[in-house]
């Protein structure tokens, strides 16, 4: 069945008609359910695991940790970073790139464009928490160990190092920014 759309784009000249496998039905094809599943799916796991964990950290252990702290805000940062994926999927940009160049209007894609770049730079910060969570963690294993010591907060500084370049990449790689 074409997608309403799809038709209105093919109906105000949009989609090129020269090009023999971009059909309505082609433009039509959707996965958007099976990858809001997959996300909301990886999301109730996570959220699941860190529960139980904080509930350990809290109930077994009577502590709570940097490591714990860092990984609370890590999951604040992957619930942004998931919000802001089902954002551009409902917004279309998990078509194929067709649907965005022809079905799509351009206030859509620049809209679309705007939730990405936010979309990587929360996903880049997410992704460094969730690092140096790990590391804080075993900084705390390893206390007394001199030499684990050394090799954990060189392995931070080059994570840190890596998270900046990666992140300036991000935010600098078009201009204006």
């Amino acid at each position: 069945m074409v997608a309403v759309d799809v038709a209105q784009a093919y109906a105000d000249g949009r989609v090129p008609t020269n090009i023999s496998y971009i059909t309505p039905d082609y433009l039509s094809e959707s996965r958007d359910g099976p990858a809001i599943a997959g996300i909301l799916a990886i999301y109730i796991i996570t959220t699941i695991l860190l529960v139980c964990r904080f509930a350990s950290r809290i109930f077994i252990v009577k502590s709570f940790g940097l490591d714990d702290g860092i990984a609370a805000f890590s999951w604040a940062c992957f619930t942004a970073f998931m919000a802001l994926c089902l954002v551009l999927i409902n917004e279309g940009s998990g078509r194929h790139i067709e649907y965005i160049q022809y079905v799509l209007s351009m206030p859509e894609v620049e809209e679309t464009e705007i939730v990405d770049f936010v979309a990587h730079l929360v996903y880049t910060a997410t992704l460094y928490l969730c690092r140096m969570s790990g590391l804080a963690f075993f900084t705390r294993l390893c206390s007394s160990h001199p030499t684990f010591r050394i090799s954990i907060w060189a392995c931070g500084f080059f994570l840190t190092a890596a998270f900046l370049v990666q992140f300036f990449l991000i935010l600098f790689h078009c201009l204006p920014v």
